[in-house]
């Protein structure tokens, strides 16, 4: 199927999202479609399927072909927010509820061993990690045989191998005759495979990427560790943790200490139990969890990878307070101080996380993922307010793939699951 989009106007709330945007994707293409966070990348494939304004209301004018009705039905989906990718309970239940053929148990678990799920078929979906969800959203794409495939940030929890995988998935859905639309931020990774790319800003598409990241390598070498360190602010140590109702150890043998002024990584392969662990961190604060020990001097602040799960708050102003509204600033987010989080992208949400936790003084700030869906400007200024608030004495737990976290690391805690 050919997918034509022309004159696309979108308007929220008395803001332009997208003006006058023209688009085409044809059968067995791939198109990139990347730009700053905020920009209307998501908008864009939410258009396409619909959901904007059916579902998401605002103002839509232009011309997409065929109607989103009728790419809805031939479509397949997968969003940003790899929560909000399943519906039904179980692992085995979403493969078999959402590919065509009749699949056995056998080939859903041959399916989970190449994606190293092993064992995953009947573990409930809310329990699975946001990198699990990820690659659980993929075999459920290669396998709907629809004839579009949309795909937003669909590597962002991944590490470096799984990406990897995602990309081969992509060309193989490509070479299938698949028409495949790909929202992301890693440009590098899509180059040799795209068939093109556009930059998305100021609400309409531009194949002038090159000069959108020439300024990049600036940028990262601008990043430094924190220089001061003070004492001890926490002091982890896991015997062992097995989660309540499984016979799996998640975590093993994991100790390390931070000091104030300390940036510490934890890092591992997606699904290892990162999340696991700053989870268990944020529960030993107020109430003892077998197998774990944690020392914490001073108040913890636990940002999760999704951030609609911190939040507070209904409005922006509201959730980072008077003294945020300037580190908002520093972030890159202007003039929405008032604008319902609801109603902000991925990117803007974290962003607006992270400036709610730094501003809130917290001794000790744990967070999970907290460059997911940003663009390089913005994670470089993230990551430069962390640094900051780490040497005014902040101390920061931090688990991520990103490699730019780890340029920005005091200490690096490897976690194999």
């Amino acid at each position: 199927m050919r997918v034509k989009v022309k004159d696309l106007n979108v308007v929220f709330d008395g803001a332009s999202i997208l003006s006058n945007l023209n688009l085409t994707v044809c059968e067995g293409e791939a198109v990139l479609v990347t730009g700053p966070s905020g920009s209307g990348k998501t908008t864009l494939l939410r258009t396409i399927l619909g959901i904007v304004p059916n579902v998401i209301s605002g103002s839509v004018r232009g011309f997409i072909e065929p109607e989103p009705c009728i790419i809805r039905s031939k479509a397949y989906y997968v969003p940003q927010e790899p929560w909000f990718s399943v519906i039904t309970p179980y692992v085995w239940s979403e493969i078999m509820s959402f590919t065509p053929s009749q699949l056995g148990l056998g080939d859903v678990e041959d399916m989970l061993s190449a994606w190293g799920m092993s064992g995953y078929a009947f573990r409930t979906t809310y329990t699975l990690s946001a990198g699990e969800l990820q690659r659980l959203a993929l075999m459920v794409a290669m396998l709907s045989r629809k004839e579009v495939v949309l795909l937003d940030e669909p590597a962002s929890h991944l590490d470096s191998r799984n990406a990897e995988k995602v990309v081969r998935t992509v060309n193989a859905l490509r070479d299938s005759g698949v028409a495949v639309i790909i929202v992301d931020h890693d440009v590098k990774a899509w180059m040799g495979l795209v068939d093109k790319a556009y930059v998305l800003r100021n609400g309409t598409l531009d194949e002038d990427i090159t000069s959108y990241y020439k300024e990049f390598d600036k940028l990262v070498s601008e990043l430094s560790k924190p220089r001061t360190q003070g004492d001890t602010a926490l002091e982890v140590r896991v015997t062992k943790y097995r989660p309540p109702g499984s016979r799996k150890i998640v975590l093993e043998d994991v100790e390390f200490t931070v000091r104030r002024g300390e940036v510490v990584l934890v890092k591992g392969p997606s699904g290892s139990g990162k999340t696991t662990l700053l989870r268990l961190l944020a529960t030993s604060v107020k109430e003892p969890v077998p197998g774990i020990k944690a020392n914490v001097t001073g108040r913890l602040i636990y940002v999760p990878d999704n951030p609609l799960l911190y939040f507070t708050e209904p409005i922006v102003a509201k959730e980072v307070g008077e003294g945020g509204i300037e580190k908002l600033r520093e972030f890159g987010i202007t003039g929405r101080e008032f604008t319902p989080i609801t109603r902000l992208s991925t990117g803007e949400r974290r962003r607006v996380a992270v400036a709610s936790a730094i501003v809130r003084g917290a001794s000790i700030v744990v967070m999970d993922e907290p460059t997911v869906g940003l663009d390089i400007i913005s994670k470089v200024r993230v990551l430069k307010a962390i640094v900051k608030a780490a040497e005014d004495g902040a101390a920061f737990v931090i688990a991520s793939h990103d490699p730019l976290v780890e340029r920005i690391a005091n200490k690096v805690v490897n976690i194999h699951g």
